[in-house]
């Protein structure tokens, strides 16, 4: 986990960096690949699943999250 740390530190990444080392949590939402990224709502609901790398700074991807951000108000 320490590498994967400094990486999103270096990168100054705002957001919470979790990482599944037991593998429960895959297991739980049938996770299929590397990347894949998960958006969950406020109430833990998986609102979007995207599988392969995605462009996050995109004005799509920016709209589909604030979208969820909005919603969690």
């Amino acid at each position: 986990p320490a590498p994967v740390l400094a990486f999103a530190q270096r990168l100054g990444v705002t957001f919470d960096v979790l990482q599944d080392q037991s593998g429960a949590i895959q297991d739980q939402y049938q996770a299929v690949g590397v990347p894949e990224s998960y958006l969950i709502d406020a109430h833990g609901r998986i609102r979007y699943i995207a599988l392969g790398a995605r462009a996050w700074d995109s004005p799509e991807s920016r709209r589909r999250v604030d979208q969820l951000l909005r919603a969690a108000d």
